[in-house]
């Protein structure tokens, strides 16, 4: 025997077009229904579930007005009050909304409130914080260093009188732990209620409270946690949001978000106090550092005027004298005009020193004290000193909302050195001028005291203590008066921003049900929304009639679609099923093609193994052989006789042991076998299948057969793994390959097409088979098809192949349950 050379090699696929179809995605659409309904299930339930078990998180809202009329002062009558009104501070809205939003304005809020122990009950499932309700109260003892704080100390019911606290490592899912500590130790400590629990780790007091039934008799935890008070403003600030309520109104609207309602409350609450009391000390700061200054002179004054009272009174005493009225008494009168002159000069010239030693240092005119309350009525020291007090409350306004120097910054630093410089020249002049004044007043005042020398000494002297009391005395009342009216301002300054609305709930803000459910249901469809697209966009197999069309046209012959049996042979054993049906309508479309050949040879092949090309063939050859023809089956797969393995045909006679001469054709072919089916094996397997398909006596044995039957039907080795069928197609009047349903890759198509060009393959038709039920669609309007189950020990590397018994008896419930199982694996 010889080899012979063949034009083409088996069909290999070689390429995949992952082009996206849009049919497709409809069908697994349809045969993935069950996945949506699941998704939609579990989402909606996970989504309750976050509902039920997630922290909520609400809105507490507060407003405050903010009375913009361009600038505010201090008013009052007399000239104190016109002194505290030069201090004009223009507002800037959004200055305002950065003040509020300081982070020192937030501590000092927050350190009027009780928020320095945070209590927490454990549940089977979340953890959640207790403000009011909580079983106990832990008093810190303030003088305590170091105080831990940021850890979780767990208490435990003992008895009535003692309890176990239990330090615990960190948890980073507590709620108010801003760091982690150092410590992972497990510390336990014994402690009585209402006495101090001390360690070289923190000092505190536990008290029982009303709620302390809820420690003895709860399933849960209660632990606390020692917050650190800059952590916790750090917290608030940035949860906290500041804005203006409208484009045209001076309102501001504040807002916190947190999972305790009363908690949240209170500290917007505080802050707006807080808010209000800062502008309220800023505008008593003025006049609480006059009122500083005028009681540091007063008690200065006090003591001169005890001293002068004494004197005076001591002398008279002594001396028994008192002021003789003369000529001399014009002149005392003037010696006291010009003392108390003198002494005015002074009190200007002192402050003039002071201003000008406070401003040389350039610091801040926040606390110095207004001119116009030491009698100082000088129009242009007031303008200067007013003007540099506005542009550095601009300046301290602005530095709030400035994160570094911008231009307006700068501007306003230049404003201020040379509003500085003029006012520095300003006080040296009026230095000079009042040292002027004195040299000039004290001439005045030694001429007066020469004419008095001449008067007897000790009415001269008496005189002297008589003018330095009334000169002390004059003082002494003129301070009181400017304290008095000092007061007066203080208590009568008011805020110039109001709370209009206090804190109140804004309502839940998370987490929002409906946006949660929604989401549910989104997410319920989109999940098996992208897993439908990423299988379909994936799929590289055949798994619609639409993808073969697509690609060839070459005539599909006809459709089988999938159930399952235990049958090998379901055309003889249940010729009423639709099985049986769609054999019969292919027999028919097989007899009209092949109506002009008096004996028909049809060949049965395939891609690869596994889809069903014995399992067709024996059944077509059943339904041929119903019609009243004369029909012979050759298994001429000689490398793997599964035709043999499946009937139980024996080994050692076959189409092999004919070719070499071993046996004859007649005792090889099994008469009669199934029916009226005659079957010939492929006998042994030989170590050279081809070369025993091109032997002459294999074209012989093809002739003689067409001779003897009307049919002679071919199943052969799989085409696209050797070249056997390649050999036996020059003997076929009829070409059929399997195509399977969800198993044939869809690259195989397009190499068909290419193998049937190369070979020149005349009457090919295609037999899609396996399936869906859903999807088959025949111009008989029969529904048919087969399955595959394992049984009877026939295996060719997958599962065996059945056809269906009886659909009419599946249940609704076996065909709802079969569409989540299937026996996928085919057997040839």
């Amino acid at each position: 025997m010889t080899n012979t050379e063949t034009k083409s090699s088996p069909v290999t696929h070689v390429s995949n077009s992952n082009k996206f179809d849009f049919w497709l995605f409809l069908h697994y659409c349809y045969k993935y229904w069950y996945l949506f309904i699941i998704s939609l299930v579990c989402a909606y339930a996970i989504g309750k579930a976050y509902i039920r078990y997630a922290q909520p998180v609400y809105a507490v809202n507060a407003m405050v007005l903010i009375k913009d009329a361009g600038s505010y002062s201090a008013k009052s009558s007399g000239q104190f009050m016109e002194g505290l009104g030069m201090f004009k501070m223009s507002y800037n809205l959004y200055n305002e909304i950065e003040i509020i939003k300081s982070y020192s304005l937030i501590y000092k809020a927050v350190k009027t409130l009780d928020f320095e122990v945070s209590y927490f009950v454990s549940g089977t499932i979340k953890t959640g914080e207790i403000y009011h309700s909580s079983p106990i109260k832990v008093v810190l003892d303030t003088n305590a260093t170091p105080q831990l704080r940021g850890v979780s100390f767990y208490i435990y019911y003992l008895t009535d009188t003692t309890y176990k606290l239990v330090r615990k490592k960190p948890s980073s899912s507590n709620p108010l732990l801003f760091w982690e500590s150092s410590s992972s130790i497990l510390r336990e400590y014994l402690g009585v209620y209402g006495k101090p629990l001390k360690t070289e780790e923190f000092s505190l007091t536990v008290y029982p409270t009303v709620f302390f039934t809820d420690l003895k008799n709860s399933q849960g935890e209660f632990y606390f946690i020692i917050n650190d008070l800059y952590a916790v403003a750090s917290n608030y600030a940035s949860r906290l949001a500041v804005a203006q309520q409208s484009k045209y109104s001076s309102l501001i609207s504040l807002s916190v978000s947190g999972g305790m309602i009363e908690k949240e409350i209170n500290f917007l609450n505080a802050l707006t106090d807080s808010y209000i009391q800062y502008g309220l000390d800023e505008k008593n700061e003025i006049t609480v550092n006059t009122i500083r200054f005028i009681d540091d002179q007063l008690a200065k004054t006090t003591d001169s005027l005890k001293n002068s009272a004494n004197q005076l009174e001591q002398f008279r005493d002594k001396e028994n004298l008192v002021i003789v009225e003369g000529n001399s008494e014009k002149a005392y009168e003037e010696l006291d005009e010009l003392e108390k002159r003198k002494a005015e000069i002074q009190i200007q010239r002192k402050y003039y020193q002071y201003l000008y030693d406070y401003i040389s240092q350039n610091q801040n005119l926040k606390k110095v004290v207004a001119p116009s309350a030491v009698g100082i009525s000088d129009i242009l020291l007031n303008q200067l000193v007013s003007e540099l007090y506005t542009l550095q409350s601009e300046q301290t306004s602005l530095a709030f909302s400035a994160k570094e120097k911008n231009h307006t910054f700068t501007v306003l630093d230049i404003k201020i050195k040379n509003t500085r410089e003029t006012l520095v020249e300003n006080l040296s002049n009026l230095i000079k001028t009042s040292d002027i004044y004195l040299k000039d007043n004290q001439e005045r005042l030694q001429k007066i005291y020469n004419l008095l020398y001449k008067l007897p000494k000790s009415q001269r002297y008496l005189a002297g203590l008589q003018r330095q009391y009334n000169v002390n005395e004059k003082i002494y009342n003129m301070l009181l008066e400017k304290k008095t009216e000092a007061g007066i301002a203080k208590a009568s300054n008011v805020s110039d921003n109001k709370i209009i609305n206090q804190s109140t709930l804004g309502g839940k803000i998370y987490p929002n049900d409906a946006l949660v459910n929604k989401n549910a249901i989104l997410y319920g469809i989109l999940i098996p929304f992208f897993i439908v697209i990423l299988i379909t966009y994936f799929n590289s197999k055949i798994v619609s009639k639409g993808m073969i069309t697509r690609k060839t046209d070459i005539p599909i012959i006809g459709t089988l679609g999938h159930f399952e049996g235990e049958s090998m042979v379901p055309v003889l054993e249940f010729p009423k099923s639709s099985f049986s049906e769609s054999m019969r309508a292919m027999r028919l479309n097989l007899q009209y093609l092949a109506s002009h050949t008096p004996k028909k040879v049809i060949g049965v092949t395939s891609t690869i193994s596994g889809e069903g090309k014995t399992f067709f063939a024996l059944n077509l050859s059943l339904s041929l052989m119903h019609s009243g023809a004369k029909v012979v089956l050759i298994g001429a797969d000689l490398r793997r006789p599964r035709l043999s393995s499946m009937l139980n045909l024996p080994y050692d006679k076959g189409i092999s042991t004919y070719i070499i001469g071993k046996h004859s054709l007649d005792d090889i072919i099994q008469k009669r076998f199934i029916a009226q089916l005659d079957i010939i094996p492929g006998g042994p397997v030989p170590p050279n299948p081809s070369e025993l398909i091109e032997d002459a006596k294999f074209s012989n044995m093809i002739i003689e057969l067409k001779k003897r039957y009307d049919f002679v039907v071919i199943d052969t080795s799989p085409v696209g793994l050797v070249a056997d069928y390649l050999l036996i197609v020059k003997y076929t009047d009829i070409n059929l390959f399997m195509l399977r349903h969800d198993y044939t890759k869809a690259g195989m198509v397009d190499d068909l097409e290419v193998f049937r060009r190369e070979n020149a393959i005349s009457a090919l038709y295609l037999v899609y088979n396996d399936v869906e039920q859903n999807l088959v669609r025949m111009g008989t309007g029969y529904k048919y098809g087969y399955g595959y189950g394992t049984g009877k020990g026939y295996n060719y590397g997958h599962s065996g192949y059945y056809a269906t018994s009886n659909d009419s008896r599946k249940s609704r419930l076996g065909w709802a349950l079969s569409l989540f199982k299937r026996k996928d694996k085919l057997d040839d």
